[in-house]
């Protein structure tokens, strides 16, 4: 295969780095967000799906944004913000490299307000300051991501997703959807403090209640808030019957697959079972993006790569 070499002067350690188009060998970088306008502590949840176009395996480095291969740019009102760097000993970045097949995609899911946004306080939302989340400013925003890994001790391949854009909005423009939210805090017993966040027990009801209660969000922009509050996984709602309660309710399909990707990422893939307890029946939630997510955790699991526990 002819490999294009788009030589780029950057300075670092005073050599000259070769920049290897990922695209010229076949590899592709897509980007999506599950909405255009959120509120302050809404979830900003992306999806990054590489795929390998061309006839031969591509090796590929880990998706996570803590990896640092890859790199999330976000702009508010044209300002660069920067990642916040919630702990000082980050997991280190895995060994090896992943083989991607031809045709072959790899996904990865992320809530970007765990990385960039601010702690919350509860003169903002108390509803939502009750699951211990993170906000965004308001104002308009710019995102692109970047995947840059080395393949030689002077050269890296380099890959671009999409320019996308989006706006955070105060609570105030949205204030038909903090009805359910508030609903579901009274019903299920959640007291207003950010330890109930931080150290759950799981087996006491607010816990089992919040996840059957998580199809009557669906159409509001405050399902994935609750998801998060309702302590993921969790045996009281297994994730088969979740993800069908979701995907029978209409669910938003990027917050489908996200959901799902913590699912599975929170229970350990890399059991003795690995993923045997999703590979049985023929559920419609299995389709579209789900499929994506199911088939990138099946090669990890194969290739026992980007082990996150």
């Amino acid at each position: 295969m002819a490999v294009v070499l788009l030589l780029r002067c950057a300075i670092a350690r005073g050599e000259i780095i070769s920049y290897q188009d990922g695209s010229e060998i076949g590899l592709r970088l897509d980007a999506v967000l599950d909405d255009s306008t959120y509120a302050v502590d809404q979830p900003v949840l992306l999806l990054l799906r590489l795929s390998n176009t061309s006839s031969d395996s591509i090796e590929i480095p880990s998706m996570r944004i803590y990896d640092r291969y890859l790199n999330v740019r976000i702009a508010r009102d044209e300002r660069p913000i920067q990642r916040t760097i919630r702990t000082s000993d980050e997991p280190p970045r895995p060994a090896g490299r992943l083989k991607l097949p031809p045709g072959a995609a790899q996904v990865e899911t992320t809530n970007l307000l765990f990385e960039y946004g601010g702690l919350l306080t509860h003169q903002y939302q108390p509803v939502a300051s009750v699951f211990g989340q993170f906000r965004l400013q308001p104002g308009r925003y710019s995102l692109q991501v970047e995947m840059d890994w080395p393949t030689a001790p002077r050269s890296s391949v380099r890959l671009w997703g999409p320019l996308l854009h989006f706006s955070v909005w105060p609570w105030s423009k949205f204030p038909e959807d903090s009805v359910e939210l508030h609903s579901l805090v009274e019903q299920c017993g959640f007291k207003p403090t950010l330890s109930d966040y931080l150290y759950p027990n799981t087996t006491e009801p607010p816990f089992a209640c919040c996840r059957g209660h998580l199809s009557y969000l669906k159409g509001t922009r405050l399902l994935a808030l609750a998801y998060y509050a309702c302590h993921m996984p969790n045996k009281a709602l297994p994730t088969d019957s979740l993800m069908t309660l979701l995907h029978d309710s209409g669910t938003n399909p990027v917050v489908e697959a996200a959901i799902l990707f913590d699912e599975i990422k929170f229970q350990g893939p890399y059991t003795e079972t690995g993923l045997g307890w999703l590979e049985s029946g023929r559920a419609k939630w299995r389709a579209g993006l789900n499929s994506k997510v199911l088939s990138t955790w099946r090669e990890r699991q194969r290739q026992r790569r980007f082990i996150l526990h």
